[in-house]
């Protein structure tokens, strides 16, 4: 039985380093899987440690992510109020979207939810697509 929840935990952090590459959040997969395969061992080979280590290189790699986002939208002469729609968007579309496709729903949601923010931000502003 272990062996099988090993390759389980392997094959769910390789689900995750897959989504890295398409954009979608890997970190939380992995972390997911660290997590549940650290409570299953009862934290002796994933310990504590190792968990709150990668809680914290999480949310260190979404905070780059979102400041690199920032960035690259600003480049793009976006303005802060869409800046600020698209995070809105996101969040609402997410949390919408959640309850389909298992759960995938929320990702799709999320990605047309901050389009829309940004959009419906930078239209009320008065400017043309």
């Amino acid at each position: 039985m272990d062996y099988v929840v090993f390759g389980l935990f392997i094959l769910a952090s390789l689900i995750g380093l897959a989504a890295l590459v398409f954009g979608l959040p890997g970190t939380f997969i992995i972390l997911g899987a660290s997590l549940l395969y650290g409570w299953y061992g009862g934290f002796e080979e994933i310990t504590l440690k190792i968990i709150v280590i990668l809680v914290i290189l999480v949310l260190i790699g979404e905070l780059i992510e979102f400041l690199l986002g920032i960035t690259g939208s600003k480049k793009y002469k976006s303005s802060n109020r869409a800046i600020v729609g698209s995070i809105v968007g996101a969040i609402a579309g997410g949390v919408m979207g959640a309850p389909f496709f298992f759960g995938i729903g929320a990702v799709i949601g999320a990605f047309v939810g901050a389009f829309a923010g940004a959009i419906a931000v930078e239209l009320l502003l008065g400017k043309s697509l």
